[in-house]
C-alpha cells in the first residue's frame, strides 16, 4: 500500500520514474512499511500514543541528515557525523521524526540513515572487541554504569517509534512569517495537538521558529549542519547525546528516591546554550583556521534556505 499522498504537492510525490522511490514501496500492511532492514510506521493524525518513557522528536534535514533534491529523480543525502550515537539514547528515550518533509522523502531519508547506522555500529562494535577495548569498558563501567553498555547490539528495524511529517504540521502564520522575513510555505510543529504531556516532548530542531505558540521550551536548538562541505569536523550529535544522558541519569536517580520524572521543558534551554557556546567555538576556529589559509571570511550559515521536500 503506498503511502498517503502528500499534503502540498511536490517534485518527489510527482516523480514516477524516480528508481529510488519505487525500491521504497511498501511490501507490508498500512500500518507499516518496509524497506531493506528498516521499519517506518507514519503515525496517524491527531493524538499519538505517547507511553511511559521521555519523547525525543528529531528533525531530519539538517539536523541528522541533509538532503539535497538535485532534480527529477536525482537526491543526495549525507549522514551527520557522529550519527550512531543517538543509539545510546534507546535504553532511556522513545525515539520519533517530525519533519515537515514528505512521505517519500522521509522514506529515502529513514532508509538511508538506517542504512549508514547500521554499518557504523558493526564497525564499531568490531573494533571494540579487542581485549583493550574490554579493559577500557571495564574501567568506564565502575565511572559511570550509565555509560558502561552504550552501544546495541544491532540497530533496531524501528528506529523511530514515532515518524510526524509535513501532514502534522500547520501553516505558520502570516504574522511570523512576515515578522521572520520567511516563505509562504513555513510550517510549525504544534506538540500539544499530537500530545497530551508535554512536560516529557522534547523536539531537536535546527529552526526555533519551528516551534508552535507557546512551545518554545519543548525545544532543544540544534545548530544546523549544512552537509559535508563545511562540517567534516561536527560533533554536535555526541554533546548532544552526552546532555540527554545526563537528563536520563538524573530522571533515574529521581526515580530511585520516589519522585516524578522531572518537566523536560526545565533542561531544554541550557541543552541548547551548550550547543550554541560549541558552535561559537568552532566559528572562533573556522574563521582563525580561514585566516591562516587566505580564503576568506565564509560564514557556516551562509546558504539559500530551500523547501523542504
Amino acid at each position: 500500500m503506498a503511502p498517503p499522498p502528500c499534503s502540498t504537492p511536490c517534485e518527489l510525490c510527482d516523480d514516477p520514474d524516480d528508481a529510488v522511490c519505487q525500491t521504497l514501496q511498501p511490501v507490508q500492511g498500512p500500518e507499516g512499511t518496509k524497506h531493506s532492514q528498516a521499519v517506518i510506521e507514519f503515525s496517524p493524525l491527531g493524538r499519538q500514543v505517547q507511553g511511559p518513557r521521555p519523547l525525543l522528536l528529531f528533525d531530519l534535514n539538517g539536523v541528522l541528515l541533509q538532503h539535497h533534491y538535485l532534480g527529477i529523480g536525482q537526491h543526495s543525502f549525507d549522514m551527520r557525523p557522529g550519527l550512531v550515537h543517538i543509539l545510546r539514547l534507546l535504553p532511556y528515550f522513545r525515539l520519533g521524526i517530525f519533519t515537515s518533509s514528505t512521505h517519500r522523502t522521509v522514506l529515502k531519508s529513514v532508509h538511508k540513515l538506517h542504512a549508514k547506522v547500521s554499518n557504523t555500529l558493526q564497525q564499531l562494535l568490531a573494533r571494540r572487541a579487542s581485549e583493550r577495548a574490554r579493559a577500557c569498558d571495564a574501567a568506564a563501567s565502575l565511572k559511570d554504569p550509565m555509560r558502561a553498555h552504550a552501544w546495541p547490539e544491532a540497530v533496531p528495524a524501528q528506529l523511530f517509534e514515532l515518524v510526524l511529517t509535513r501532514d502534522h504540521c500547520k501553516p505558520a502564520s502570516a504574522a511570523a512569517i512576515a515578522a521572520r522575513g520567511g516563505n509562504p510555505w513555513d510550517t510549525v510543529k504544534p506538540l500539544a495537538h499530537h500530545f497530551p504531556r508535554l512536560d516529557q516532548v522534547l523536539l531537536i530542531d535546527d529552526s526555533l521558529h519551528k516551534a508552535a505558540p507557546g512551545e518554545a521550551l519543548n525545544m532543544i536548538v540544534m545548530p544546523g549542519w549544512a552537509g559535508p562541505g563545511v562540517g567534516k569536523r561536527d560533533d554536535y550529535l555526541p554533546v548532544l547525546v552526552e546532555a540527554l544522558l545526563d537528563l536520563a541519569a538524573s530522571e533515574q536517580a529521581r526515580a530511585a528516591a520516589g519522585k516524578p520524572p522531572p518537566d523536560l521543558r526545565r533542561h531544554s534551554g541550557a541543552i541548547s546554550a551548550r550547543l550554541a557556546e560549541l558552535r561559537r567555538n568552532d566559528a572562533v576556529d573556522l574563521a582563525l583556521h580561514q585566516t591562516c589559509a587566505g580564503v576568506g571570511d565564509l560564514s557556516l550559515s551562509d546558504h539559500v534556505p530551500q523547501r523542504e521536500q
